[in-house]
């Protein structure tokens, strides 16, 4: 039922047809989808839990449930969760236009709120992602490629990657290596790889042209913030195109004297945009290019170099987040006086999360600093730092095509990310037994001396098999701050294996007798549990995010930095953890979900925890 449940519930049952189903399947297994709260729990809860029949007292098991999900599960981000399982509905929803595979090892994906593009020639559409190669690609960036990418698949076009190498002062080697490693590693194969820096020489007659139009001037101004910020005009304003162009000249050949001067477009000094009072269109930059070395020594910028190359590369629509909106008004003026082939602007919400540091320059110094380990740190927005942590790709692809192309600007929670990727990977993870050794309880098993108990992996996905797991005269329990067993019960069950009558209790050690008479559903109280002769010590990772703020706006990173975002638990695991490999995902029953990242130096298997979605595994404390 775990699995047909939502279809269920779709039905529209009535009270008592739902309540009766619901109680029936609880009277054998503690949860409806899984070994502890689950989506599908809470989609349920949020469904029966003001039905007035459940004070007849005819649904004990659903009562028991109950006590369960109200214990672990705070009410207050029930509207998260119901956001949540919108997107998850529409994973499932059936293929249309809007959906399409691509990809390796990709699902089928959702083009939730995905507009029909307007202007689509007959030879297709041509999207590009253009990245400037001076840091690692983050979720932000992620939301432009796939966006993009799922355009130029949508009417049959094809997706340039093209690296914006203007400003070699930030440009380095690895970051162009990693670029095109993340990309591929979220299952995007771009169609043609270019360079802005392959078409200098163009740029460069765009700016000779609009010289010698006088629509751009050469300008020394020193304060040109305050200038254009004042709407003053530049006292070079008005140089006619001779003098501009022998200044430009200069400006090129990296001379003292050249150093001292910028272009700049002459569109508007007063306008109320701005962006549009006359922006600076190339620079000296003494810094040696990665594909050209010291061949130039003045460079176009962004705002010049990005409309014309998107033209003459034959990009008809232009995906771009919400921060270049201003720009759009100066991209257009552009390719209007350089009598250019017209790109059209898509515009969508830029991608924001709450306690996360976006800005390349400040992800840069917390790497720097080591603060964090590296650029795919786990706590890191970037790709890698998602996939160590244990992020799908799907789950990705999922959450952003479900926003789509929306304008409206929001700041989203991490943790309806990882309430969608907890449902992906949920039934392909498999499941074992692990005890966290701090407080734990000794359980001498009295009528047990050794033997081993055939389970399976993934109770809902058979195709997972089975293991052997021991049952040993000394196991291990998990211990809690308070009595994990109360001292009024006398029975508990062994997750999976059998009920336990308690014998005997002393402080840190039970002992207990397997018996067959208890029926393993009904205590409360269900335990995981490991052998202590035959156990695996590993290492499991907690994360919580790098900063205390919610939104970290002009104020120092350094103020509000998290000192407990990353801690570490000890515990002893089933033998069969010795069979994982690296990079593969597994639930630790009771404990949380893992992605195994590193066997360290003396064996020890390091696992970091796969977030599910649910705060209250948040510990730190929060400006």
């Amino acid at each position: 039922m775990s699995f047909e449940i939502i279809d269920f519930l779709n039905t529209k049952p009535d009270p008592l047809t739902l309540l009766s189903s619901i109680n029936a399947y609880l009277e054998f297994y503690t949860y409806i989808g899984g070994d502890s709260v689950s989506l599908q729990d809470i989609i349920v809860y949020d469904r029966v839990k003001n039905l007035k029949l459940l004070a007849s007292g005819r649904f004990g098991f659903v009562e028991r449930w109950l006590q369960h999900i109200t214990t672990s599960f705070d009410e207050k981000y029930l509207d998260e969760i119901r956001a949540a399982v919108f997107a998850v509905k529409m994973e499932k929803a059936e293929p249309n236009k809007e959906v399409h595979a691509r990809g390796v090892g990709s699902k089928t994906e959702v083009a939730g709120s995905m507009p029909e593009l307007e202007h689509v020639p007959e030879t297709g559409v041509v999207t590009r992602f253009a990245p400037e190669p001076s840091g690692f690609m983050h979720i932000g960036h992620l939301k432009a490629l796939m966006i993009s990418d799922y355009y130029a698949r949508k009417y049959n076009g094809k997706l340039i990657l093209r690296f914006d190498d203007t400003n070699p002062s930030k440009e380095k080697a690895e970051f162009v290596d990693n670029l095109i490693n993340d990309i591929e590693s979220v299952h995007i194969k771009p169609d043609e790889t270019t360079h802005t820096s392959t078409n200098f020489a163009f740029i460069e007659q765009c700016a000779l042209k609009l010289i010698n139009d006088g629509l751009a001037y050469m300008d020394d101004t020193v304060d040109l913030k305050t200038q254009r910020a004042n709407l003053e005009a530049s006292p070079h304003r008005d140089t006619s195109p001779e003098v501009n162009l022998e200044r430009f000249r200069v400006l090129q050949s990296g001379s003292e004297e050249g150093q001292r001067w910028c272009l700049r477009a002459k569109i508007d000094h007063a306008h109320k945009v701005g962006l549009m009072r006359d922006p600076v269109i190339y620079r000296y930059n003494g810094e040696p290019h990665l594909i050209y070395g010291d061949k130039y020594k003045a460079y176009p910028t962004y705002d010049l170099a990005c409309p014309v190359i998107d033209s003459i590369e034959g990009v008809t629509h232009a995906m771009r987040s919400s921060e270049y909106h201003e720009r759009d008004a100066q991209y257009m003026w552009f390719l209007e006086k350089l009598e250019l082939r017209i790109v059209h602007i898509v515009d969508f919400s830029r991608l924001n999360f709450n306690y996360t540091i976006m800005s390349k320059r400040s992800l840069k110094e917390l790497v720097e600093e080591e603060v964090a380990e590296g650029w795919n740190d786990p706590r890191f927005p970037t790709i890698q730092g998602l996939l160590r942590r244990g992020m799908t790709v799907e789950s990705l692809r999922q959450f952003i095509l479900g926003q789509g192309c929306s304008k409206k600007q929001n700041t989203q929670e991490w943790e309806k990310l990882y309430t969608v990727n907890k449902q992906n990977i949920d039934n392909d993870c498999p499941r074992y037994l692990c005890v966290p050794l701090e407080n734990s309880i000794e359980l001498e098993l009295s009528n047990i001396d050794s033997i081993m108990f055939n389970r399976p992996f993934n109770r809902h996905n058979p195709e997972l098999g089975n293991r052997d797991v021991p049952i040993t005269k000394k196991m291990l329990l998990p211990g809690l701050e308070k009595d994990i067993i109360p001292q009024n019960k006398n029975q508990f069950t062994m997750i999976g294996y059998s009920g336990c009558s308690i014998e005997s209790r002393e402080e840190g050690k039970i002992v207990a007798s397997v018996s067959d008479e208890i029926d393993p559903r009904k205590p409360k109280n269900k335990l995981q549990y490991v052998s202590v002769d035959s156990g695996v010590e590993v290492k499991m990772i907690f994360f919580d995010h790098l900063i205390t703020i919610k939104k970290l706006k002009d104020e120092d990173w350094r103020n509000h930095v998290n000192p407990e975002s990353r801690f570490e638990i000890i515990g002893l695991a089933e033998p069969a953890v010795a069979n994982l490999k690296v990079n593969d995902m597994i639930q630790f029953e009771r404990v949380g979900y893992f992605r195994l990242d590193h066997i360290d130096d003396n064996g020890q298997l390091v696992f970091y925890n796969i977030p599910d979605g649910k705060l209250a595994v948040i510990k730190v404390r929060r400006d």
